[in-house]
């Protein structure tokens, strides 16, 4: 009894060494390709650095918009959404009031500055969504939700002054809509991203991809799950982007009840 009972424990951590073995030969093999980052329920949702894949290789080429809208956490919302759109952020501009912060706001508006593929998206569909977002012949009762277009270069402001003409014409009526130069003024990194730092599982998944809050502003993904759980973004738009945002599956099921609803 005792030699077949030494046999048997000898042929079971032989049959142990010989799984382990596969499972190290596995694991080698999944890091010569550079997926070894990512869980397996993740696969396909990182790049080969870790990123999620969304975030992967952004357009060298980019151009910045700056407006305001009121409320800067649903301004950087709905543009987030919008195809194109590489990341945007949050702050004050539009004023004169030296080191503007969230509550020493001076004569500043809150705005959302946001950088866009100029191959995929241009400025005057930006200010297309701009106007259908905001009442442009109602003075705002408060300057710091004022709503404005900050223009970057002459070319930004031709076009403004063309958009708000010709909305002028269609509505028949005149836009309080200012137009002004482009100033910004970062804004407290509780306002970044607003809606993803609201939604724990997410958030807190996501703040261990980008610890760095630089990083975070700047990532695309946390741009388009902020917008999502914003309530912005198409139906098709969401599917073909969430399996490259870099969650887990328990994430993605979060984000997408919140989109649903």
């Amino acid at each position: 009894m005792n030699q077949t009972y030494f046999r048997l424990l000898a042929l079971s951590l032989f049959l142990v060494g010989v799984v382990a073995a596969g499972w190290r030969v596995a694991a080698r093999d999944q890091c010569s390709t550079g997926t070894c980052k990512a869980p397996r329920s993740l696969s396909g949702a990182f790049g080969f650095d870790g990123k999620p894949a969304i975030d992967e290789n952004p357009p060298a080429n980019y151009q910045t918009a700056t407006f305001a809208m009121g409320c800067f956490w649903g301004t950087e919302a709905r543009f987030g959404a919008i195809p194109g759109v590489i990341r945007t952020r949050v702050g004050f501009g539009g004023g004169t009031t030296p080191n503007p912060t969230y509550g020493s706001i001076g004569d500043h508006a809150e705005v959302v500055q946001l950088d866009f593929d100029p191959q995929i998206l241009t400025y005057e569909q930006l200010l297309a969504a701009f106007w259908q977002g905001v009442a442009p012949t109602e003075k705002p009762g408060w300057r710091q939700y004022s709503n404005a277009i900050l223009y970057h270069d002459e070319a930004q402001r031709q076009a403004a002054l063309a958009s708000r003409q010709a909305l002028e014409q269609k509505l028949g009526a005149k836009v309080t809509t200012a137009i002004v130069p482009a100033n910004f003024t970062l804004a407290e990194d509780y306002h970044q991203k607003y809606y993803l730092r609201q939604t724990p599982q997410v958030a807190g998944e996501f703040l261990k991809l980008y610890p760095d809050l630089g990083d975070f502003i700047n990532s695309t993904a946390a741009t388009r799950i902020n917008a999502y759980l914003g309530g912005y973004g198409e139906d098709r738009q969401f599917e073909q982007d969430l399996p490259r945002l870099g969650l887990s599956e328990a994430a993605r099921q979060s984000l997408r009840r919140w989109h649903e609803e």
